[in-house]
């Protein structure tokens, strides 16, 4: 299946503001409930796709992390498991406002951000961990928004 981010819409079927129920309708392969959130509320996995889809309230979808095998792609570009460098270059060039952090970076612009543990001492390595989220999911979870 594919997985086109969609700026602040959202990545493939899924899309922000999704019921739990629609989500999975729309990812049909096995889900197991996870705790993984700050919000309180579950959140789904879907392990066969590596999906993590959290939710706020009320228990509507807010974000959508990926670790493969399922891999976004915005514009074309797919990101895991590629190296961090040439992402990050890639990513800078569309957005130069793109926070840099240890493990990654954050385009709060396109809505998504790259997770590579070692993102600033070994760039070379590959890209681990996709997160794409909708407008003000970061403020809403006390995160920097770039101030």
């Amino acid at each position: 299946m594919d997985y086109e981010i969609e700026s602040y819409v959202g990545v493939g079927p899924i899309r922000f503001g999704m019921s739990r129920e629609d989500v999975r309708k729309a990812v049909t392969s096995p889900v197991e409930t996870a705790a993984r959130t700050s919000s309180g509320i579950p959140s789904d996995f879907f392990p066969a796709d590596g999906i993590f889809v959290y939710y706020r309230q009320p228990g509507i979808t807010e974000a959508v992390e990926f670790s493969g095998p399922c891999s976004p792609a915005f514009r074309g570009e797919h990101f895991l498991g590629r190296p961090y460098r040439e992402l990050e270059d890639w990513i800078r060039k569309l957005d130069p406002d793109a926070l840099l952090e240890n493990a990654g970076l954050t385009s709060h612009k396109f809505g998504f951000g790259l997770y590579a543990p070692s993102a600033q001492k070994a760039p070379e390595q590959p890209v681990e961990g996709v997160l794409v989220f909708e407008k003000g999911y970061y403020d809403q979870h006390d995160r920097s928004a770039g101030e």
